[in-house]
């Protein structure tokens, strides 16, 4: 039973997170058991009494304990086999009773041993000790394959009480967890507890488990691991009525149970009990003694989620099994079956019984019962212990084929009961273990036999199994025939091993399961089966993604905003190449183009952290987005990619904006207390409207006075109806007569951002006697009384006020019969024009009443009744101006541009602009005529800021309505700038057909960002250069984001291919600022030479480089060779008729001298 975990938890870690799966299988697969001899377990050479023998394997070492009294008492023996159960070694004994650290024997019992393995091989025996006068539980460890073991050591002390029957099991990181009978709480009724060791030396406090009430007994306590944290604990529970099996469940070790359940569900007042229990990561087998029916039976419940919920349980052997069957054990086998035994007795009163077997298939099957001793004893087995490992059941049980004192006997499974060992197969794996869908997995396995049997044809096999409505499924064409790898050739030599594989490809969105199993063609032909593996897994869910930072829908102070983004894959894990985010454009309305800036930054296996910083709009318009895939490429979304949801965030870097109503500055006043009304509104987070202060002077410039908040002077602000960012300021402020009465009003928004207002100077004097205020003079009449535009431009010579108040205008359109269209509409101060509102068509052939009010110093005057005629017979005026050209700009003293306007009638149109601060206010330039001229120099130098401009035009009969503009000054300003804007490519000489990308041009472009304020710059490309197919032409970094008088660099790249053809093509780059106007064009050529060209062309504009000098230096050299040669030859010719003359006077030397000899 524990031999079976270990062996799982040895392939779980070889195979990334497998777990252990006892699910159902569609298909049934049959098999049967067979058994060896019997073999005598203990050594004693008498006739003496051994009882409760326990078994644990774990690879080849088989561990057996069992109570033996050849010492005249009963005390714990231990013996051990380290080659699977061939051979076993001698006795050992295990407690150790004296006090004084000697092996000796006082004369108590130890009884009731139960054995456990840890994963390094370390023995735990735990048994019931009477040396105290009374049972408690003790404990000796092996840490050399049993050979010793430590002193006995006790595992909880308590005053008062008993304690007997424990049994433990050990986590995978080696908890020792034991449990056992204990009545401390009720003297004379056990209840179930619990103690735990991480170092094999000191335990935990006892815990209880059992949650019964008093009266109730609990009895035989089992215990198993799940894993690293999750235990199960099983007892009977004597209720007073029947017997039951309850379970309770640990989540952090034992350190803590949960409450009890019910595991039994008889209908029926039977009784159920000696409970085993076994357990791996994903399934929980208890079985149980249960006599609900006419005789004794053994039942299972079986759960695959954990432990957390238990199906019906079964009967585990036919209904017609005679006789009664008690003592049930259970292992988990690595292959995915479970290894079920007990006592069967053929009657109550019949005192023969036999150990039986049966294996419960992981296709829901059972094999048919076997009889585990030899057949024929005639005499009773009782007392089973079962382990499992490497596919063979292993069996201890007690006989009495030795008259009346009982031994320990063992027996093992031998598959078919063959002659020979069977195969075996290692070295499975899975390669990729984690991939994608559509993949091909390629399987491996290694196959041995120690007669050297060949494997029989068709075998390994790959079983391969998926996961669909709770079973286990096979996958189409699964098992697969698997194929000896051929490379390394193979020397076919079995013993020694040789390897299988085969390769699948899925492409469903499966939970995968598989194992391998074999069968010799010749000797043992059983047929093995590894455990079954999670795997491989498919993963074809792309990431998701939480965003830290910031945070949703609150207000932000900063156009430079950090985004951190968790990006979480619970598979395969995040790809961060991937990552890249998209940002809206307010100023143009589109997405932006993907980017994959930031960094990133490893959270765990499955999440990574990624950090960018984005330029982003004042306002609640601006929308994030982020995709990413996974390693293995998988993404929910379009383009492969799984796209987050659309983040909102709110920027506001701007402090609220002032508008003086009343008064306005260098009006004379005649009171000392003076009316104040001032607009006050901000288009973000919103006003703090206890921010709003205001500071004055009646001196001079130097003498303001401190800030005061304005409702301390009694100001109260006012909430405009239909704009909620809108206020109105209305206090009275007490100045002084004279000219130098100056203040300044200063408010914040909610996030802190603060401006001050633009000061305002007021004259006080003396107002002449008068017994009131008079109102100011009516208005004459409005022009025009006829019109033939149905939104006409209204206007009215100004009138005065006889107090020298400053006159404002109210204005009212209604039908004729006097019905309303237009309210009564608030003009400003000063302002004697007025459009009708866009959405107001007035009908030709009708006449209308436009009244306007003077208004001044809170006096209203006399009402100005006009009639206005819309006549298709009367003139018609110009279209308002539109175009306006720039929109941003750096310069401080641009010239404005527009587009001209058509009059319907053909007459010359004559245009007039005004510019303010504010809207609708000409504070810098107020009304001013550029008569037929469609553009204005603006003279003087305006600051960085967002200035008003208005225009209008007139046909000399009538106005047009006016159109309104706003114009950026030194806020965005991108300039492009490179070092080749005349780019020369010379295509290589060996161009191979066929092959495309021959050559990358890549050109530095400089992004200067000559603004105010950081931003982010995107890049376009278009001319003849952009248009062609024989060429790409592309910017790797076609976003920017630039700090002011800053600049960064990214790369102009020109792909040729084959079939690019010699020219000289156009080409703009056009950097456009985050405002969506401010841009910039750097025009640009391509000019693609022929290399066989004498002449050689350089980046210089596209000009040749003097193709004559180049002749005259070949023919230069040309004369040189020439000249040089004639040298070599003159030299040649003079040395040779040197040497020739030489020769000749030689050789008369030498005749003359034969001649005198001859003489």
């Amino acid at each position: 039973m524990i031999g079976c975990r270990i062996t799982s938890l040895a392939a779980i870690v070889i195979l990334l997170v497998s777990t252990l799966s006892i699910l159902l299988i569609e298909e049934p697969t049959s098999g049967s058991l067979a058994f060896e001899d019997d073999v005598l377990i203990n050594g004693d050479g008498g006739n003496v009494d051994q009882a409760s023998p326990d078994i644990a394997a774990s690879g080849n070492d088989i561990y057996i304990v069992w109570q033996d009294r050849r010492n005249g008492n009963w005390d714990i023996y231990f013996k051990a086999s380290h080659d699977g159960g061939n051979s076993f070694g001698s006795d050992t004994r295990v407690d150790d009773t004296s006090r004084t650290s000697t092996l000796t024997d006082d004369g108590t019992d130890q009884t009731d041993p139960e054995i456990a393995i840890d994963g390094d091989g370390n023995i735990f025996i735990v048994w019931t000790d009477d040396r105290e006068g009374r049972p408690l539980i003790y404990m000796a460890v092996s840490t050399d394959d049993g050979d010793t073991f430590s002193w006995s050591m006790q595992v909880s002390y308590y005053l008062r009480g008993t304690q007997k029957r424990p049994h433990l099991d050990i986590s995978p990181s080696g908890r020792v967890f034991v449990a056992w009978e204990d009545d401390r709480a009720s003297m004379g009724h056990e209840q179930i507890y619990g103690a735990y060791t991480d170092d094999g030396s000191t335990f935990s406090d006892a815990a209880r488990i059992s949650d019964s009430p008093a009266g109730h007994d609990c009895h035989t306590p089992r215990v198993a691991f799940s894993n690293d944290n999750d235990l199960h604990v099983v007892w009977t529970e004597d209720n007073l009525h029947d017997l039951d099996i309850r379970i309770s469940d640990s989540i952090n070790g034992g350190s803590t149970f949960s409450s009890s359940r019910l595991l039994s569900r008889e209908p029926t007042s039977s009784d159920q009990e000696m409970p085993d229990i076994d357990a791996n990561s994903t399934t929980v087998a208890v079985v149980w003694k249960d006599t609900r029916n006419s005789s004794a039976d053994v039942y299972m419940a079986l759960s695959t989620d954990g432990g957390s919920t238990f199906p019906p349980e079964f009967r585990v052997h036919p209904g017609g099994l005679s006789g009664h069957q008690y003592e049930p054990e259970v292992a988990l086998e690595g292959s995915g079956n479970i290894s079920i035994c007990w006592t069967s007795s053929p009657g109550i009163s019949d005192t023969r019984s036999d150990i039986q077997m049966t294996r419960y298939m992981r296709n829901g099957t059972l094999e048919n019962v076997r009889t585990v001793n030899d057949p024929g004893s005639g005499v009773t087995q009782d007392s089973p212990s079962l382990a499992v490992s490497r596919g063979r059941a292993h069996i201890v049980f007690r006989d009495y084929r030795n008259s009346d004192q009982p031994d320990i006997y063992y027996s093992r499974t031998t598959g078919s009961g063959q002659e020979g060992e069977a195969p075996t197969l290692y070295n499975y794996s899975v390669d990729p273990i984690l991939a994608g869908l559509g993949t091909k997995f390629t399987f491996k396995v290694s196959y041995s036999d120690p007669e050297d049997d060949a494997p029989l044809p068709g075998y390994p096999k790959l079983n391969l199994y998926y996961m669909a409505a709770g079973k286990l499924i096979r996958y189409p064409g699964s098992p697969f025939n698997m194929s000896l790898r051929m490379s390394p050739p193979p020397d076919y030599n079995y013993k020694n091993g040789e390897t299988y594989l085969i390769s699948v490809v899925v492409d469903r969105q499966l939970e995968l399961f598989h194992s391998f199993s074999a069968r010799a063609s010749t000797g043992n032909l059983t047929e093995v089966e590894t455990e079954l593996f999670n795997g491989p897994v498919l993963d074809w869910e792309g990431p998701e993604f939480e965003l830290v930072s910031p945070q949703t829908g609150t207000w932000l102070t900063s156009n430079l905003v950090d985004f951190t983004l968790n990006v979480t894959d619970t598979l395969s894990g995040v790809d961060p190449w991937s990552i890249s985010y998209q940002r809206f454009n307010v100023a143009t309305g589109t997405w932006d183009s993907w980017q994959r800036k930031g960094t990133t930054q490893v959270i765990d296996e499955h999440t990574l952290r990624y950090d960018v910083r984005m330029t982003l709009f004042d306002g609640t318009e601006n929308m994030v987005r982020f995709r990413a895939r996974d390693i293995v490429g998988n993404g929910d979304g379009d383009l492969g990619y799984s796209v987050s949801g659309t983040y909102r965030i709110f920027v506001d870097n701007t402090a609220p904006f002032f508008r003086m109503n009343n008064p306005i500055s260098g009006q004379i006043l005649h009171d000392t207390e003076i009316g104040i009304n001032v607009s006050i509104w901000d288009l973000g987070s919103g006003l703090d409207i206890h921010s709003v202060n205001v500071s004055y002077s009646v001196g001079d410039r130097e003498n303001y006075g401190e800030w005061i908040p304005v409702e301390s002077l009694g100001g109260v602000l006012v909430p405009d109806d239909g704009d909620p960012s809108l206020y109105y300021l209305v206090m009275k402020l007490t100045l002084t007569y004279g000219y130098n009465n100056l203040f300044r009003f200063r408010a914040a928004d909610i996030l802190g951002n603060m401006r001050v207002s633009n000061e305002v100077q007021v004259i006080i004097k003396e107002k002449e006697a008068a017994v009131s205020d008079r109102p100011p003079d009516p208005v004459a009449s409005i022009q025009p009384k006829v019109s033939g535009s149905v939104r006409p431009h209204i206007t009215w010579s100004p009138t005065y006020d006889p107090d020298g108040d400053l006159v404002h205008y109210w204005i009212r359109l209604s039908e004729n019969d006097g019905s309303t269209i237009v309210p009564w509409t608030y003009l400003g101060p000063g302002l004697t024009y007025w459009d009708p509102p866009e959405e107001v068509t007035l009908e030709p052939g009708r006449t209308y009443i436009v009244q306007v009010m003077p208004h001044a110093n809170g006096v209203n005057g006399t009402v100005t009744n006009s009639t206005l005629l819309i006549s298709t017979d009367a003139n018609i005026p110009p279209p308002a101006p539109t175009g306006l050209e720039p929109r941003a700009t750096s310069d401080p003293s641009p010239i404005l541009r527009w587009d001209p306007s058509e009059d319907p009638e053909g007459d010359e149109v004559v245009y007039f602009i005004r510019i303010g601060r504010f809207y609708g206010g000409g504070d810098v330039l107020d009304w001013t005529s550029t008569f037929t001229e469609t553009k204005y120099e603006i003279g003087g130098i305006l600051g960085a800021g967002t200035y008003h401009v208005q225009l209008m035009c007139s046909d000399g009969v009538d106005f047009s309505t006016i159109s309104h503009f706003t114009l950026s000054i030194g806020i965005y300003s991108p300039v492009v700038e490179s070092e080749r804007t005349s780019i020369v490519i010379y295509p290589p000489e060996d161009i191979v057909p066929g092959e495309t990308d021959m050559k990358h041009e890549k050109v530095e472009l400089s992004i200067f960002n000559k603004g105010f304020t950081f931003d982010t710059i995107r890049l376009k490309l278009d001319g003849d250069a952009t248009l062609r197919d024989d060429m790409d032409v592309y910017i790797e970094n076609d976003i920017v984001e630039v700090a002011p008088g800053s600049h960064v660099n990214t790369t102009l790249v020109i792909v040729l291919n084959e079939n690019t053809e010699v020219g000289f093509y156009s080409l703009n780059v056009t950097a456009t600022s985050l405002d969506g106007i401010s841009t910039f064009t750097r025009a640009m050529t391509v000019r693609i030479v022929d290399p066989a060209a004498i002449g050689q062309v350089g980046d210089n504009g596209g000009k040749e480089s003097g193709s004559g000098t180049e002749v005259l230096l070949w023919t230069f050299f040309i004369i040189m060779i020439v000249v040089l040669l004639s040298m070599f030859y003159a030299y040649y010719r003079i040395d040779r008729k040197q040497r020739l003359e030489r020769v000749e006077l030689i050789r008369k030397e030498q005749d003359a001298l034969a001649s005198s000899r001859q003489k």
